[in-house]
């Protein structure tokens, strides 16, 4: 079997291509990792946002007024929409990464 350098700089990039492969994987793992601890977080701040608003309606007695109302009512989805997207993106993240480690 004869060696070109062509053959030979065509081995070298598949296994330089490996390496950075198994580095992206390892990296996302990573952000697979932080975007769990995000999304645990942001169901922690949502908790304590809906505990603050539910005593401050016991202390005030008062209703949202109607010009803050939308701003309320987008707010609950705020928080739904970013822990939801936190745990998609780690699913996703995390086979992907376990993809680029294995193989």
């Amino acid at each position: 079997m004869e060696f070109s350098k062509h053959s030979f700089l065509a081995i070298a990039t598949s296994e330089e291509s490996q390496k950075v492969s198994q580095t992206a994987g390892i990296i996302m793992l990573t952000c697979s990792a932080l975007l769990i601890v995000l999304g645990v977080v942001t169901i922690l701040l949502f908790r304590k946002y809906l505990k603050n608003k539910k005593w401050k309606q016991e202390q005030n007695f008062k209703i949202v007024s109607g010009k803050y109302k939308i701003m309320d009512f987008w707010s609950n989805y705020a928080f739904i929409f970013i822990i939801v997207a936190c745990f998609v993106g780690s699913i996703i993240l995390f086979a992907l990464g376990i993809a680029g480690t294995v193989s």
